[in-house]
């Protein structure tokens, strides 16, 4: 897990890079989409109605909330003391660990 705290970090500070994932039709469903996020893998699924009203759900890898007790501004702090040190990742993973 200790690896993943440095990408959920990032992706619980900017936001989740999302790009159209492997398979990416949702079933069950007239439209919709699949995405992925390309730092922590988790899973978007967008389905649209006849009006293109989207209905939202996501699927988190299972440690993804596992040992972040920060709120953004905490983890925007620790993200920029960690990447404004000599060794960022250690610095992080110290920060977010406490």
């Amino acid at each position: 897990m200790r690896k993943n705290v440095i990408t959920y970090t990032e992706c619980k500070t900017f936001g989740h890079s999302w790009g159209k994932a492997p398979a990416s039709t949702p079933t069950n469903v007239t439209y919709g989409v699949v995405l992925r996020c390309t730092r922590c893998h988790t899973l978007r699924h967008d389905s649209f109605d006849n009006y293109f009203d989207v209905k939202r759900h996501y699927e988190y890898p299972n440690d993804y909330s596992q040992g972040i007790k920060l709120t953004k501004q905490e983890l925007r702090e620790a993200y920029m003391k960690a990447t404004n040190s000599i060794h960022p990742k250690q610095t992080l993973l110290r920060v977010v660990s406490q």
